[in-house]
Formats: structure tokens, C-alpha cells, sequence
């Protein structure tokens, strides 16, 4: 019978559950190789890290930035699914409504034919949807 070997930890190598004083403690790092507890925060509260140490703060007293104008050329805070490049695979709605969506505008069909694709056709305004691929 093969024999399994299992290493037994010194005490000051491992962190002992009697450091956890009740139910929503959290273990940080308070210096290094030195450990905390941070205690559960108030409802609703977030966890916020300041200069490393970390504290629970009412999300209503953090600054909300424009963060998604610094990320686009146009300037706009508005992110477009073109903006990440067409998609590669399906995109996934799960029964999600599609607002202002459109289709693939264009005066003649596209080039590449999928069936189920769609696009609107500029020149008769109507939508067409391929149906058969030969």
C-alpha cells in the first residue's frame, strides 16, 4: 500500500480560525507577514483602499468620475458596440431588448452572404433578411 505524506504546519505559518470574532471578518495584511481583521462594514457600505489600507465607506461619498470620455477619441461618453470592433461570435441578448438597434445599411447586399443576416437596403428602403446560401 503506497504511503501519502502530508507536510504539518507550525502555528506561526498558518492563520488560525480563532482569529475570526464574528460572522463577515475579513483577514488583510496589515504589514508584511502580519495579518488583521477588518470587520464587517454597515449595510450597504463598499470597501474602499486608501494609500493600502482598506475601510468600509457609504458609496454615496465617492466621486464619480467621467472615465469612458478619457477612453475614446470623439470624446463622447457614449460606448458603441462598433467602438469594440465587430464581434466575432454571436452577441448574446438573453431576452434582453435591443434598443436603438440597427441594421447593416448599405445600397446593395453584402458582400458575404449568412443566412440570418440582415441589412437595409438604402436604395428601396426596405430590410432583407438571407434566407438560403448557395
Amino acid at each position: 500500500m503506497a504511503a501519502t505524506w502530508k507536510k504539518i504546519a507550525f502555528e506561526e505559518d498558518v492563520l488560525l480560525k480563532s482569529i475570526i470574532a464574528a460572522k463577515g471578518d475579513l483577514i488583510v495584511g496589515s504589514a508584511n507577514d502580519a495579518a488583521t481583521i477588518l470587520s464587517i462594514g454597515t449595510d450597504g457600505y463598499v470597501l474602499k483602499v486608501s494609500t493600502d489600507t482598506p475601510a468600509w465607506v457609504d458609496p454615496a461619498t465617492l466621486a464619480v468620475a467621467d472615465h469612458a470620455s478619457t477612453h475614446k477619441n470623439s470624446g463622447s461618453d457614449e460606448l458603441l458596440l462598433s467602438d469594440f470592433g465587430e464581434p466575432t461570435a454571436d452577441v448574446e441578448f438573453n431576452g434582453q431588448e435591443a434598443l436603438n438597434f440597427c441594421l447593416q445599411n448599405s445600397a446593395s447586399p453584402p458582400a458575404t452572404a449568412v443566412l440570418g443576416k440582415l441589412y437595409y437596403d438604402t436604395d428601396d428602403n426596405c430590410a432583407y433578411i438571407c434566407t438560403a446560401v448557395a
